[in-house]
């Protein structure tokens, strides 16, 4: 089969499953009448003689049918377990991840005969302790955010996570620590995050602390509101969550320095097996899941001395967690590396063609940050309703040291070099925090939106798409040719 074929269905298998999304989440519909309502127009389409029809078709119908069998088992399990809430009950539970850290409370990922749920304790347990929850079991649904006055619904983000409820800080005692050689090594690097962690914490600054943990680690609830509303008010909040951009720049580092040390193929091993271990390690959260194929792909790409093309290695990272987990189209954080991405790869060389008379770093770093913005625009406004106009700006200052904070928080785990580093890392992180604090202070720099519809979200991206289309030949060739007269 060609590459085109397998393209093709790769990408109609993700049309339906952002269909099975909009059926669900927007129009309240049953997912199970999926492939009852679209089955017979796919048979029809088989009739067609193009092959690019018949697997656009095959892809479309076997990812309604997946999404609607995944809905039918989580509806089952639901029900199972819903007869127990707002209940005093007695649970027997096992560890099943690694534990996040919040403010004050770890949350903690169990199962219960093979229902995961999330436990919020002030205790920590490690992977596959087995342990005794006495409390209640509750489903979260919606609530207010009083920093942006918009609705979230918890529980169908815990859904996009594929979690069915949480038990907010029970009785649980431990019954039995967990035995066998996965334990033993999830455990190491469950434990190798903490002592970092901790490590950090001693060495830096009660505020920088932790800002670089978050770049790192994606650890940001110990950040100050304050700084944290700034950070978001100037459009630099992605910094601080685990995005593709800071896995890309550990891949980056980590292939430099197995590079420096040793031959290429064991360069490309270690850092494939590293960036697999840190994204488990740090929660395997959608955006580092995303980042983490599409940086393992373009290694391996980069391994056979082939051409990365990232247009279809997102595909099939996105093909992949759908998968894996079709309810994460659910997922908030999802939602937003999946635009930005899209952003980053289709847009940045638009925007870069306006922007041709800049250095080069200085030209992928405006045009991808503008890039980016105007795709998140309408799902910033919908979702949390808060839009920064200044962003492009403090990005351009904040952006190309992120790196370096990355590298010299990692550094500070090495004791020869540790005060060096954290002298470095505060630095940095004190100046990213500075900058914060310049823009979002700025008049005008944020628009507030109390009402935004989710029809002019995707009326927006229609159209992104139609302008992309537009400008991506022709125009884009009158520009560089523009181009090439000036520098003439």
């Amino acid at each position: 089969m060609s590459q085109d074929r397998f393209d093709l269905l790769f990408l109609s298998f993700l049309c339906g499953a952002v269909l099975a999304f909009f059926a669900g989440a927007f129009l309240n519909l049953d997912l199970a009448f999926l492939p009852v309502i679209v089955l017979p127009v796919a048979v029809f389409v088989l009739f067609f003689k193009q092959d690019a029809i018949k697997f656009f078709a095959l892809g479309f119908v076997l990812s309604l049918i997946w999404s609607s069998f995944y809905g039918f088992l989580w509806d089952k399990q639901q029900k199972q377990i819903h007869e127990l809430a707002n209940q005093q009950t007695k649970f027997e539970a096992t560890v099943v991840g690694i534990a996040s850290v919040g403010k004050n409370h770890f949350q903690i990922p169990v199962e219960i005969g093979g229902i995961n749920l999330l436990l919020f304790t002030d205790k920590r347990f490690s992977f596959g302790d087995v342990i005794e929850i006495k409390g209640e079991l509750s489903f979260p649904q919606t609530f207010l955010n009083k920093q942006t006055n918009k609705e979230f619904n918890y529980g169908e983000f815990l859904r996009g996570r594929g979690y069915h409820g949480v038990f907010r800080f029970p009785h649980a005692e431990l019954l039995a620590k967990g035995k066998g050689v996965k334990v033993f090594l999830i455990n190491k690097i469950e434990n190798a995050v903490f002592n970092f962690r901790e490590k950090v914490s001693e060495k830096l600054y009660a505020y920088t602390a932790p800002v670089a943990l978050g770049m790192t680690i994606g650890d940001k609830a110990q950040i100050d509101e304050k700084i944290k509303e700034n950070l978001v008010k100037s459009g630099l909040i992605h910094l601080v969550v685990l995005s593709g951009g800071n896995i890309v720049a550990l891949i980056g580092l980590l292939f430099l320095v197995f590079r420096y040390v040793f031959n290429y193929s064991f360069a490309v091993f270690a850092t494939l097996v590293l960036v697999a271990v840190f994204v488990f390690a740090v929660g395997a959260d959608a955006p580092a899941v995303r980042a983490g194929i599409m940086g393992i792909i373009s290694l391996l790409a980069i391994f056979n001395f082939a051409k990365v093309n990232l247009g279809r290695s997102l595909l099939f990272a996105v093909f992949l967690m759908s998968v894996f987990n079709p309810f994460i189209w659910l997922d908030v954080s999802f939602q937003f590396t999946l635009v930005a991405t899209v952003a980053v790869v289709f847009g940045t060389p638009i925007f870069g063609m306006f922007f041709w008379y800049l250095p080069n770093i200085l030209k992928e770093i405006v045009s991808a940050t503008l890039a980016v913005q105007v795709a998140l625009f309408p799902i910033l406004a919908y979702k949390i309703g808060v839009v920064s106009l200044i962003a492009p700006f403090a990005n351009i200052l904040a952006v190309p040291i992120a790196p370096a904070v990355m590298f010299s928080t990692f550094v500070i785990s090495i004791p020869a070099l540790s005060q060096f580093a954290s002298f470095a890392s505060n630095s940095l992180v004190e100046f990213i925090i500075a900058v914060a604090n310049f823009f979002a202070n700025t008049p005008f720099s944020v628009v507030y939106f109390e009402q935004f519809s989710v029809y002019l979200v995707f009326a927006w991206w229609a159209l992104l798409v139609f302008i992309w289309f537009f400008l991506k030949e022709p125009k884009c060739n009158q520009i560089q040719t523009a181009r090439l007269n000036a520098e003439r």
